[in-house]
């Protein structure tokens, strides 16, 4: 009696889920731009002296699929390109010492809540909450300029050669929260802040260094 109750109950379920007027199947891409940094830098040391990341800009893209299961809920997937890095300075040399940056391909899964209802013949406003995994493709730093203690010449630092993918964790992950609209036409605009919960690099001086990044995509 039990088990027939329950196959009616999950029949139910499972009726209600594809009849619901607020399903629908969206697939797209967007592409934009990202400020990127890096956090954790203001306790880490570079070369004996205190080191500070300021942002960098990055193109970004996204493949994604969502799909709106009620009529204010819905579910995201999408698979990214995004670039991470920074450019460091020290307050004490008044210099840019250091550029560093990756190239990424990032997987994201977000639940979205819309609170004007799901209704594509009106517009569609959305806010998300997820997480993302990250993981470097390929890694580079770049040396920048300082300015000499004893005079106001710059001085040309060396990049660290042998720097690269093989200083980065295989992944790392994020934090994601967002807000986009999709026009009745099918055009979308979004913005999304990505916060790393662990850090992206092997050994910072036992630091954790982790992504900070602001994208917005159409």
């Amino acid at each position: 009696m039990n088990i027939r109750k329950t196959i009616i109950a999950l029949g139910s379920a499972c009726m209600l889920f594809v009849v619901s007027p607020a399903q629908a199947f969206r697939a797209g891409a967007h592409f934009g731009g990202a400020y990127s940094t890096l956090g954790g830098f203001k306790e880490v040391k570079m070369g004996g002296e205190e080191a500070e990341s300021s942002y960098k800009l990055f193109p970004t893209g996204n493949a994604y699929v969502s799909t709106a299961f009620a009529e204010y809920f819905g579910i995201k997937g999408s698979v990214n390109y995004n670039g991470v890095g920074g450019v460091f300075t020290q307050k004490k040399e008044l210099g840019e010492i250091a550029e560093l940056f990756s190239h990424n391909i990032s997987g994201q899964l977000a639940f979205q809540f819309y609170p004007l209802g799901y209704d594509p013949e009106e517009g569609v406003l959305n806010i998300d909450l997820g997480v993302q995994a990250t993981f470097p493709v390929s890694a580079s730093m770049k040396g920048g300029t300082k300015v000499a203690k004893d005079s106001k010449d710059k001085v040309k630092l060396e990049a660290d050669k042998d720097f690269g993918r093989k200083d980065f964790n295989l992944v790392s992950f994020d934090a994601v929260g967002g807000v986009g609209y999709e026009f009745a036409n099918g055009v979308s605009i979004e913005a999304q802040y990505n916060h790393g919960f662990t850090s992206i690099l092997k050994k910072a001086e036992d630091k954790d260094v982790s992504n900070l990044e602001e994208s917005l995509n159409l």
